[in-house]
């Protein structure tokens, strides 16, 4: 079966702004390598993780997959449909296949607006529903699938009447209210209480089940991630470091950087024990990223070839792959 979207060799680059002493002095053009070269696929009603540090390159690769920025390089395939070929109405009309939830909902919603508004305004873009009654009606069943009931009583409360809680349920419901096959789900709880995370996930998992969903999840939680996502990616500075099978990923980590990640992971036993990958310093430039593995200065295993050349993603277990020369002949 065909994957619902398909990532071939994606990049994105910003250009660095210069001041006044670099145009003059220096004309060479440089760029921020955001995403440099990312593949990957993901299967109709799966939940695909996307785990690293932030700089990473993360939330550029999920506002690519919506088209909301346009590639330096690469496709996305969409149901077979390359999304950077379309304009006009074919994009409008794959648009509503295809949503976003944000870090943070206080910021995402137009504090001007009511929650009836907000939820509205993707209905009246897309002309959805014959007249107000029967918008009206599409409002209330999404109020009450996110679990704001009585609608009634949220209808015309403002966000910041509302919780962070309410206020992420909101911004989920603005984004099903399309019945989208596709969400971008960019780290939906990092700015919650710890103590509704598990109630949203939760809400998350029986939207994906009611509407057919299928999630890329954005986060730098581990834990998160094994919780929620079916398959797992890891990314680095621009680059997919290791993918595979979630719990496979989790409890075989092979990639350095991944060992590292999951090291940082508190457990609740204090007999448990793991081994301890020691990391030196700090995150590379992205402006100018280390030839070879972008991994190596901060890598213990590193060798010359880790230094020179770049590794390939390879598979190297069933379904597993990893960016590694400790795993290449």
């Amino acid at each position: 079966m065909d994957p619902l979207i398909r990532v071939e060799g994606l990049k994105k680059l910003f250009p660095v702004r210069k001041g006044l002493h670099s145009m003059i002095f220096s004309r060479k053009a440089e760029y921020v390598h955001a995403v440099d070269g990312v593949s990957f696929t993901i299967s109709k009603g799966e939940i695909f993780g996307l785990a690293g540090e932030s700089g990473c390159g993360k939330t550029t690769t999920g506002r690519l997959l919506l088209r909301l920025v346009e590639p330096t390089e690469g496709s996305v395939y969409f149901e077979g449909e390359d999304i950077f070929s379309l304009s006009g109405r074919e994009l409008m009309r794959k648009r509503r296949e295809m949503q976003m939830i944000f870090q943070d909902p206080y910021k995402s919603l137009d504090p001007k607006k009511t929650v009836k508004d907000i939820i509205n305004e993707p209905l009246s873009i897309h002309k959805i529903g014959k007249n107000r009654r029967e918008k009206l009606e599409i409002i209330y069943e999404m109020l009450e699938a996110v679990k704001l009931t009585p609608p009634e009583d949220y209808l015309f409360k403002y966000p910041h009447e509302l919780s962070g809680g309410e206020r992420q349920r909101v911004a989920i419901a603005r984004a099903i209210i399309l019945k989208p096959k596709f969400i971008v789900a960019d780290e939906p709880v990092s700015m919650l209480d710890v103590s509704i995370r598990a109630s949203i996930l939760d809400l998350m998992i029986e939207l994906k089940d009611k509407f057919n969903l299928t999630y890329l999840y954005i986060t730098h939680d581990l834990s998160v991630a094994s919780y929620l996502c079916n398959k797992l990616a890891i990314m680095y500075l621009g680059k997919l470091v290791e993918l595979g099978a979630t719990l496979d990923l989790v409890k075989d980590p092979l990639h350095p950087y991944t060992k590292m990640l999951i090291s940082a992971v508190p457990v609740p036993d204090p007999t448990y024990k793991r081994e301890e990958i020691r990391i030196r310093g700090e995150v590379g430039n992205p402006i100018n990223p280390p030839p070879g593995c972008r991994f190596h200065p901060r890598c213990p295993f590193a060798t010359d070839k880790c230094r020179e050349i770049e590794p390939d993603f390879n598979e190297v277990k069933d379904g597993h792959f990893v960016a590694c020369h400790l795993f290449q002949s």
